[in-house]
């Protein structure tokens, strides 16, 4: 992760306060063996790399005129959306909205939303999709764990082919 990703980091309602040791703690009480546990913290990285990531183009200058799209992860193994977060599943966020960095998912760990950046043009090509071009869906409610809890119910080695946390 590049050095200045962990400042960035800190704008966002998850990762601002979750750390590894809370995450490895929520993993240890539910009673994983540490190799599991170290397999999910692998994800765990990746995962906020790949948040910030997305929070550099959110936060980048040539973003005008351009929307967050909010989608499901692509991965089906990892479980279903849960209810709070489905609401969120297709809609888009103009870029320039003053409360923009809650709507980057992850909202918890778990969270089956991903979010990318499209530019005014790319938006317009997404139009027979049904999406919702406003922020009048209520501010997502960050959470640490995912209501439905599925990241409790898998295994989670370090050598896999499961993929990522999503």
């Amino acid at each position: 992760m590049h050095p200045s990703d962990k400042d960035l980091l800190q704008e966002h309602p998850l990762f601002a306060r979750l750390s590894g040791q809370v995450v490895w703690y929520l993993f240890e009480e539910r009673g994983f063996a540490p190799e599991d546990i170290d397999g999910f913290m692998l994800r765990f990285e990746a995962l906020k790399a790949e948040t910030a990531a997305l929070l550099r183009q959110v936060r980048g200058p040539d973003n005008r005129g351009g929307w967050l799209l909010l989608e499901r992860a692509v991965d089906a193994a990892s479980g279903a959306v849960c209810p709070a977060c489905s609401r969120y599943s297709g809609a888009c966020a103009p870029l320039d909205a003053p409360e923009i960095l809650a709507f980057v998912p992850p909202f918890s760990l778990g969270c089956r939303l991903r979010g990318r950046v499209v530019s005014a043009a790319d938006f317009e090509r997404l139009a027979p999709r049904p999406v919702r071009r406003d922020l009048a869906l209520p501010r997502p409610v960050s959470r640490l764990v995912c209501d439905n809890d599925w990241i409790f119910r898998r295994p989670w080695p370090a050598q896999d082919k499961l993929g990522p946390v999503d």
